[in-house]
């Protein structure tokens, strides 16, 4: 999950049920934020908290990190290679700087 705000732990919360607890499936959910805690829009004591059950259901969370994803479809994280079979981008977006310096409605 790419993203640490209200979307993406939801959506990570759901995956992760759906997972282990529906499928029987060892599911492994990782969370993926610019942030250094989950929910930065709600503060670092909302954000603790749900660290804290994010950790007791065992879905990690990886904070202050840098997403890319390259042309050959490989997932960085901060930098480093790593494999997902299913990447989910709930994070916010914006325009890019050059589009949103071009006087374009975005």
């Amino acid at each position: 999950m790419v993203g640490g705000g209200a979307a993406g732990v939801e959506i990570a919360f759901a995956v992760h049920n759906k997972l282990t607890l529906q499928a029987g499936m060892p599911g492994c959910v990782t969370i993926a934020s610019a942030s250094p805690l989950p929910l930065p829009s709600l503060g670092s004591g909302a954000g603790r908290r749900v660290l804290k059950e994010l950790k007791r259901q065992n879905i990690s969370f990886c904070g202050e990190t840098r997403v890319e994803i390259t042309q050959q479809r490989q997932v960085l994280l901060g930098g480093s290679a790593s494999d997902f079979d299913l990447v989910i981008w709930a994070a916010g977006v914006d325009a890019p700087g050059w589009l949103a310096d071009s006087g374009l409605a975005c």
